[in-house]
């Protein structure tokens, strides 16, 4: 175990010696538990139990909180593959908005696999705008939520976003979904449903107002009840919509460039059920032990999760896309689970029996710079 924190220890200066890497607070936890290995590590200045920011790691527990329900008997008969229209989540004139193209509206027809598999066909609010995909402009598009926010921290972007506001839809200012229905993005689908996948925060916020009208209770509430307090975690929270537990000590910041995202004011509320939550990485590498032990699902609900599909529009390094779930491969092999803006890590890599969970609170960083961390590890086993 000493040699193995020694060769980490390396890896992390070295990386953080990069001339290339912008500002970044690096913390990581790895764990191979059937070995009795497990290590955690944060760059200078950085507090390895302090909150991090999952961003959209966060999607794999709104898509367990959905199979969880599942396998409770609380979606209709015709399960994951249940179309929006039989759930009371947005009016009918509302729900024809989210995807009409030239081939009519087709919103309703969208299903619950669909979103949570990305290949729902609609754009992602907070990356893209009408005209272009982030992809497209190499970045935010400038007139996406996050991307207007950006650009001026004194705007009225710059709020506690509500999800969603059916008082005034039509707001963009509203709610995270009232404005993607206020900027048209759904009279511009990317695809028809179920064509081609296309990454979309928007229906993982969808997916989170489904959560709260199955349920009958917040988000917040359910992330708590059937996930943090099951595993003893105290420091594991849905940030901007429930009060900051006592455990959580200091909350790394996140930077774009040189500029502390958090410390500049501004605000990360616009995601939530789309990336959310805020723990330790420890905390975060216990739930992906819980996940993969099967501890949250049934054995067959795991399944489902790990299910993964290669739809047309899917880029390496991901090879599949499961439930929540992706599958990817890179020189450590490969891996299951999910990554996130600010380069936030959550991965298994099941030949090793290796977790890895972590975050270089930099949007900036290279995709793949967990591999090397992983790949060490994976020379002591």
């Amino acid at each position: 175990m000493d040699a193995l924190r020694r060769g980490l220890e390396q890896q992390l200066s070295a990386f953080l010696h990069d001339p290339d890497l912008p500002a970044c607070n690096t913390i990581i936890d790895i764990a191979v538990p059937a070995r009795g290995i497990h290590v955690c590590l944060a760059s200078p200045g950085a507090q390895v139990d302090a909150g991090i920011h999952w961003a959209s790691v966060a999607k794999s527990l709104t898509a367990l909180l959905i199979l969880r329900q599942l396998e409770q008997g609380s979606l209709p008969a015709s399960g994951l593959d249940t179309p929006l229209s039989e759930f009371a989540v947005l009016p009918d004139d509302i729900l024809a908005q989210l995807h009409c193209g030239e081939q009519g509206n087709r919103g309703g027809s969208i299903t619950v696999d669909q979103l949570l598999r990305h290949t729902a066909g609609i754009r992602d609010a907070m990356c893209d705008d009408v005209q272009q995909t982030s992809q497209q402009a190499g970045g935010l598009a400038p007139g996406s939520l996050v991307g207007k926010l950006l650009a001026d921290p004194q705007s009225s972007y710059n709020q506690l976003w509500p999800i969603w506001d059916p008082d005034r839809p039509s707001a963009a200012e509203a709610g995270t979904l009232n404005s993607y229905f206020a900027h048209g993005l759904g009279q511009a689908p990317l695809a028809a449903p179920g064509q081609r996948f296309s990454y979309s925060d928007t229906g993982y916020v969808l997916l989170g107002l489904l959560l709260e009208a199955i349920a009958g209770m917040p988000l917040h509430r359910q992330l708590r009840e059937q996930v943090f307090e099951p595993l003893g975690l105290q420091d594991a929270y849905l940030a901007y919509r429930e009060p900051v537990p006592a455990a959580v000590q200091a909350e790394s910041d996140v930077f774009m460039g040189d500029t502390g995202i958090l410390a500049s004011g501004f605000t990360l509320s616009f995601d939530w059920g789309g990336g959310g939550i805020v723990s330790s990485v420890t905390s975060m590498n216990r739930i992906l032990q819980a996940i993969i032990g099967a501890e949250l699902l049934s054995p067959e609900n795991l399944q489902r999760m790990l299910d993964f599909q290669t739809p047309d529009g899917l880029k390496p390094p991901r090879t599949g896309v499961g439930r929540g779930m992706f599958r990817t491969s890179g020189s450590c092999g490969e891996l299951w689970g999910h990554s996130g803006s600010w380069g936030a890590k959550m991965f298994y890599q099941p030949e090793s029996e290796l977790y890895f969970s972590g975050t270089v609170n930099q949007v900036f960083a290279p995709a793949d710079w967990h591999w090397r961390f992983i790949e060490t590890t994976q020379s002591f086993l």
